[in-house]
């Protein structure tokens, strides 16, 4: 039953975050009332917002999350954040200084596993990447994004 519970769990959060990031351009409003257009080229970070991360669970991985992508991309932005599962899960999309590269990611999944996580899954094509990671018995983390775009997106669920 817990395996079924998780990969439910695992597929909510695989949708979840291909509504956020997608493929075509998209406008999203952050927590701070500031518009952002999403894939539509050009940098988007310099035109996006930073939020304040509030909350226990937005704060903790923000809190990792945020630093490695400073040391891949040179600069990095919470563009916006939502919570799930009652407050436990967690979706944080960011919006990074330099598009993302396949070297770029690498950095990302290595730091992503310097914190205990592990691999289980990867998808990556010409385009994008979906990349699955577990740290055991407490959370799953996917991270997908786009090639050659600036935005990039978490989302960390209780292993259960």
């Amino acid at each position: 039953m817990k395996r079924m519970s998780m990969g439910l769990s695992i597929l909510a959060v695989l949708v979840l975050i291909s509504a956020l990031v997608g493929c075509a351009p998209q406008e999203v409003i952050n927590a701070g009332g500031q518009r952002t257009v999403i894939g539509e080229g050009g940098d988007s970070y310099a035109t996006s917002g930073d939020v304040e991360p509030q909350g226990d669970v937005v704060v903790k991985f923000n809190d990792m999350i945020k630093p490695i992508l400073q040391d891949v991309f040179g600069g990095v932005k919470l563009n916006m954040y939502s919570t799930n599962l009652g407050g436990k899960g967690v979706v944080l999309d960011y919006m990074v200084k330099k598009s993302i590269t396949q070297t770029e990611l690498a950095g990302v999944v290595s730091g992503i596993e310097g914190n205990g996580y592990q691999k289980l899954l990867d998808i990556i094509d010409e385009d994008g990447f979906m990349v699955q990671e577990m740290r055991e018995n407490e959370y799953t983390m996917a991270i997908e994004g786009n090639f050659n775009e600036q935005d990039i997106a978490f989302s960390v669920v209780p292993y259960e």
